[in-house]
């Protein structure tokens, strides 16, 4: 299955950038304050409306909600710090953590090995990603890949790549590579193969340690 995005809600307004327990409560009295200047009666429905405006069907979901927000940033500082005592408190504190996306692409393990890389004690980091049940692809691939060609000179591209490993999610590695194969020759057509294509396909996921 897909891992839940996080940041997503439904229908309603975005949260601002990084909001925090603190930042709900202000909200809060602020509507409260606007409310008594206007001479009206105060009520829990303070609180309800303020959930409804960013798409959530109650203050107790909406507040979840950004808890798991600072959680994830907190984790993310951690994998970047190299602090594998907070991270695994943090995974083990919130199971759906590992899976989780921090924006619209990246898991955990993505902001863990993603370029420039380079974090203290990120192989002790990547195995309690994985321990904790992380799953998540990774791929390696020539230029070739996404600069292949059809016939009107349009390049298979990064997006059209990424839709794949996406429609192909929970797949094995070798059932992946096929499938991104497939389409960038369904893609190229006629106009062929213009350039090498090399890729490689790892699948790393904590379900093979359970």
């Amino acid at each position: 299955t897909k891992a839940g995005l996080i940041g997503q809600t439904q229908k309603g307004e975005a949260l601002p950038a990084h909001p925090n327990l603190d930042f709900l409560k202000k909200l809060a009295k602020q509507q409260v304050a606007a409310l008594r200047r206007q001479g009206k009666t105060i009520s829990l429905a303070v609180q309800l409306t303020l959930a409804r405006k960013y798409g959530f069907p109650s203050w107790r979901k909406l507040k979840t909600h950004v808890e798991l927000l600072e959680r994830a940033r907190s984790a993310v500082e951690a994998i970047s710090s190299g602090d594998t005592k907070t991270l695994r408190r943090l995974l083990k504190q919130n199971p759906t953590l590992a899976n989780a996306r921090v924006d619209a692409q990246r898991t955990f393990l993505h902001v863990a090995t993603d370029w420039p890389g380079h974090f203290p004690n990120n192989a002790e980091t990547i195995a309690e990603l994985i321990a904790s049940g992380g799953d998540d692809m990774l791929l390696i691939f020539s230029d070739g890949l996404i600069e292949a060609v059809n016939d009107n000179q349009e390049e298979f591209g990064e997006p059209a790549m990424l839709a794949v490993m996406d429609d192909a999610c929970g797949k094995s590695a070798a059932d992946v590579l096929a499938q991104l194969l497939r389409s960038v020759e369904s893609f190229a057509g006629p106009a062929g193969q213009h350039d090498d294509i090399t890729c490689m396909v790892l699948r790393m996921s904590g379900a093979a340690l359970k």
